[in-house]
């Protein structure tokens, strides 16, 4: 079961993963052009050239947030691990994975496999009955008496060794209205940042309110973007219109296939 579900996997753990590799490229190249400076965003230490190598700072930024994250959800973890658990004639199962939408479907439409799911933070769902949901209670406190790890054993379906191709990388290329969009709320995010801390230093927890705040008052239009919309839009089309990504693919002489 476990071969067959890999299986079925594998294009969609392409798709993930280039996807957000092709992201996170677009992202230090729009940055680029528009001056952002974070951090140094893939500029070389060679000042003759200078070349920008966002395929490199996309792969070294992916490796260091696996390895500083390891076992953690986020969106550069595109890992599926599953817990089986034996319980009475069936197996109960705990799926863990960062791209739910992605990954359960398949998991779900395997034959014998059916949801069983249960939670006591809420109340329960209303089409199951007050006496199912007792049952489910029961059957998955006895199952998770110790930890999942002590009470079953964990099966990898896919992990975080992928091998990046450039060709896919640049088939996965968000679009132009995305990365518009997304360079929109990253400037507006930086400069409201550098407003608030020129007098004072933000806590961890001031500075994640603060990004919060101001993604909800992008998103529900509080914040008037339309100026930076008209400045942002013809350097992102210009960019794309270009492909300028397989031309710094071309120029770097980087690929990342094994």
């Amino acid at each position: 079961m476990c071969m067959s579900l890999r299986d079925m996997l594998q294009e969609v753990h392409i798709e993930v993963s280039h996807k957000r590799f092709a992201e996170i490229c677009c992202s230090y190249i729009d940055q680029n052009q528009f001056n952002i400076a974070f951090s140094n965003f893939g500029k070389t230490e060679n000042k003759e050239k200078n070349f920008f190598i966002p395929y490199i700072e996309a792969f070294k930024k992916i490796s260091k947030q696996q390895q500083d994250n390891q076992g953690k959800f986020h969106d550069l973890n595109f890992e599926f691990n599953i817990t089986f658990i034996p319980s009475g004639k069936n197996i109960l199962a705990l799926t863990y994975c960062n791209y739910e939408e992605k990954y359960l479907q398949y998991w779900e439409a395997l034959p014998n496999v059916s949801e069983y799911k249960y939670w006591n933070s809420t109340d329960r769902p209303k089409n199951i009955s007050e006496k199912e949901w007792n049952i489910r209670a029961k059957k998955w406190d006895r199952a998770l008496e110790n930890s999942p790890i002590e009470s079953g054993f964990n099966i990898m379906i896919l992990s975080n060794n992928v091998i990046f191709n450039t060709n896919k990388i640049i088939e996965f290329q968000p679009s132009t209205n995305i990365r518009i969009k997304s360079m929109i709320e990253l400037i507006t995010i930086k400069n409201a940042f550098e407003n608030e801390t020129q007098n004072k230093a933000l806590t961890v927890n001031e500075s994640v309110q603060l990004y919060l705040q101001l993604k909800q008052n992008i998103n529900n239009g509080t914040i008037n973007t339309d100026d930076l919309y008209k400045k942002i839009k013809p350097e992102i089309r210009k960019i794309t219109e270009n492909n300028l990504m397989e031309k710094i693919e071309l120029n770097s002489g980087l690929s990342l296939i094994n």
